[in-house]
């Protein structure tokens, strides 16, 4: 069920580090004391095969077909992070 899925933040970032051609979607989870924590398994998607637009066009697009909400940037946010998008997933993420 939804409710019974724990509420996350994924975070969308444009060619960070450790994927320098992908724009990479993270998941990060709440953890009982408040704090986050990023689950290691990420979703990416390839800016050389989609181009740099497209490719944060379907980061979008994953994050709305798993119904979660747009959150706005704050300006203390990594400079590599686009967007993020919170709530509780509909299904869970993949991996690649």
């Amino acid at each position: 069920k939804r409710d019974d899925t724990p509420e996350c933040v994924l975070a969308l970032y444009d060619r960070p580090r450790d994927f320098p051609d992908h724009v990479v979607v993270r998941q990060w989870t709440f953890n009982g004391d408040g704090t986050m924590a990023p689950d290691p398994r990420v979703t990416t998607f390839d800016v050389q095969a989609l181009t740099p637009r497209g490719a944060i066009s379907a980061a979008r697009s994953y994050c709305k077909r798993m119904g979660l909400s747009f959150v706005p940037r704050c300006g203390g946010d990594d400079a590599m992070l686009l967007e993020s998008w919170r709530g509780r997933p509909r299904m869970a993420q993949a991996a690649e």
